[in-house]
């Protein structure tokens, strides 16, 4: 009796963390602030948001697949036209930039309502060419989220354990962030990231913002 209640007590301790963390878990993602520099909206350099406001997401608990949303694109076709002055004489221009870039992302916890804020940092480099009345071009992305800052970020959330990271480098992929909810994410993690996530830091360190800020250049 003694050893069935002995094996009883072993696979009841070793087997409850994996019942807590099995599951399906809901959360929400939504864009709240987006900064371009220098200075300037981010329409105007080719920048669009696509994470509707207030999306869903179900993370399941048995799989080992991390949640991936898209934040934003690059689409040339935003740009203004160029000045007549900027045209060469054939009807072409081109336009090559390089701006820093950042948004704001608002993460709730559905079942229990709790919620944290981080900010996700970036460099665009674009390369577009204006000719027969259109832009044409693309856009390579640094987003890389955890991994300047030396870590993803960490937050628990009604009692729900969230990673959050991205890996774009430089790609011309949609800027995205990965969410992983529970424990061992598929990345590495810092003994205290949960204090970077809650205090709003930026993915990338300061210094990227404050850094060397190049101005749009117009090339003709």
């Amino acid at each position: 009796m003694n050893l069935r209640r002995m094996v009883f007590v072993l696979c009841v301790v070793c087997g409850w963390p994996a019942v807590c963390d099995a599951g399906l878990i809901q959360f929400q993602l939504t864009a709240t602030n987006f900064w371009i520099e220098p200075g300037t909206t981010p329409s105007a350099l080719g920048l669009q948001e696509i994470l509707p406001p207030g999306s869903t997401y179900t993370f399941n608990t048995a799989t080992n697949s991390p949640i991936v949303a898209p934040i934003l694109e690059y689409n040339p076709q935003l740009l203004s036209p160029p000045a007549p002055k900027d045209l060469h004489p054939g009807g072409w221009a081109t336009w090559n930039f390089e701006p820093n870039f950042g948004i704001d992302i608002h993460l709730v916890d559905v079942a229990s309502g709790q919620s944290a804020d981080f900010e996700i940092a970036g460099r665009l480099h674009a390369y577009n060419e204006y000719s027969q009345g259109s832009w044409s071009g693309i856009g390579y992305f640094w987003f890389m989220y955890g991994y300047a800052s030396g870590s993803p970020a960490t937050v628990t959330l009604g009692g729900n354990q969230y990673t959050v990271w991205s890996e774009d480098w430089y790609s011309t992929q949609p800027p995205s962030i990965s969410v992983w909810v529970g424990s061992n994410p598929p990345v590495v993690t810092s003994p205290e990231p949960c204090t970077i996530l809650l205090a709003g830091l930026g993915l990338l360190p300061v210094g990227l913002r404050a850094g060397r800020r190049r101005h749009a250049s117009r090339t003709q």
